[in-house]
């Protein structure tokens, strides 16, 4: 066969074929021994993204690189784990041989002071990166981490899962005013409403671009979080599209709805595309009403809305829809009908039950909760999903 004869199948099918592949890391192998047509998408993939434990790979990984040339104009996500107990010497070599590296994942790192190389490495190298992700990490003092985020203009992306700060500064202590211009989402949990520096730094920070902001691993809100929440709100609302955030609070349930009554704490986001309610008590006659009051704070500046997930955790054993008689269905279905939702694709409510109803009252069960949303029902964008026996717990 002539080398110049055209290939059986466009190119065009085979990257689509091998995008599909992302995951199989075998299969991506093969199809890289395949053909000259196939490699360098398979490659992209193999590549793309390199998990390693420092302690037994960081060296491995530096060998490989050198004697490969060929492999690191491939790597964008950077993924370090473990405690960094190798040589400085190593993760600058590191960074000077993975220079298209677009996000980094820092996980069980320990940075804990100023004069720490580590924490300067993290400060002056891999500037490029458009995302970041803490997961596990141990931080000195709060301000490391916001002087960390400064240091990356280009940044579009935040994550903060599980890390731990051993010294918070005096919450009246001024925090200097940051901006990442480029800043496009953020995800963070309790640390934002535990950590007052990270607090004000997101309240008081210049994001101009931010468009998602998920709140929902914070999990459990004290009261007075919820002002700080608000405030995050009326800072980012102008460019927000997608908003997550747990309706839990730690204290007195009954209080949440005057907070955010008083607050008006969904009000003026003009953008939002997607809503993401997670935890509410539909269960509980005091929290259920929250709901409704959240719509009527939407409806008369969100235009765009497209999605709405509501998750219900019920804290008793659910038999019928009967046990949501005090819930205002009446009231949340004809809000729906104001022009204001009209954009709506998806309306879904989660129900997470202790148990029940039994398996054969499920289909009736989910047609009873539709039947109870008629509007909602006909105009096709209703979803129910029960998922029994799986309340979280925090």
């Amino acid at each position: 066969m002539s080398l110049d004869q055209p290939p059986v199948l466009p190119q065009e099918l085979v990257d689509n074929i091998i995008d599909h592949l992302y995951s199989d890391t075998l299969t991506l192998r093969a199809c890289a021994l395949t053909s000259r047509r196939w490699l360098h998408t398979a490659r992209y993939h193999i590549f793309h993204r390199i998990s390693i434990r420092i302690d037994v790979d960081l060296t491995r990984l530096l060998h490989l690189l050198q004697n490969s040339p060929h492999i690191p104009p491939y790597i964008h996500i950077l993924s370090l784990i473990g405690r960094q107990n190798n040589r400085i010497q190593n993760y600058l070599l590191l960074q000077q041989l993975l220079p298209n590296i677009d996000e980094l994942i820092l996980q069980c790192f320990e940075l804990f002071d100023t004069c720490d190389e580590f924490l300067d490495l993290f400060y002056n190298h891999f500037t490029g990166i458009k995302s970041l992700q803490l997961l596990g990490c141990t931080l000195g003092n709060a301000n490391y981490l916001v002087d960390l985020l400064s240091a990356k203009p280009n940044l579009e992306s935040i994550l903060l899962r599980y890390n731990t700060v051993h010294y918070l500064p005096d919450p009246s202590n001024p925090v200097k005013r940051r901006a990442l211009p480029q800043l496009k989402s953020i995800s963070t949990d309790s640390l934002f409403t535990r950590d007052p520096t990270i607090e004000k730094t997101l309240i008081h920070g210049s994001f101009p671009c931010l468009h998602t902001l998920d709140l929902e691993p914070v999990k459990v809100l004290n009261l007075n979080d919820f002002e700080s929440v608000t405030a995050l709100l009326k800072k980012v609302s102008p460019t927000l599209v997608n908003l997550s955030i747990p309706l839990r609070i730690a204290t007195i349930q009954d209080t949440m709805f005057e907070q955010i009554q008083r607050l008006n704490t969904f009000s003026n986001i003009p953008q939002l595309r997607s809503l993401y309610l997670y935890n509410l008590k539909l269960d509980k006659e005091s929290t259920s009403g929250l709901l409704p009051l959240i719509l009527s704070q939407l409806q008369p500046s969100s235009l765009n809305i497209q999605y709405i997930l509501v998750e219900c955790a019920c804290d008793i054993d659910v038999e019928t829809i009967e046990d949501f008689n005090h819930v205002q269905w009446t009231q949340i279905d004809e809000m729906f009908h104001h022009p204001h939702f009209g954009s709506l694709k998806v309306v879904m409510f989660q129900i997470r039950t202790r148990s029940g109803p039994p398996d054969s009252g499920v289909r009736a069960f989910g047609n009873d909760f539709r039947d109870h949303l008629p509007y909602l029902k006909n105009r096709g964008v209703l979803r129910v999903v029960l998922k029994r026996g799986q309340i979280r717990h925090w």
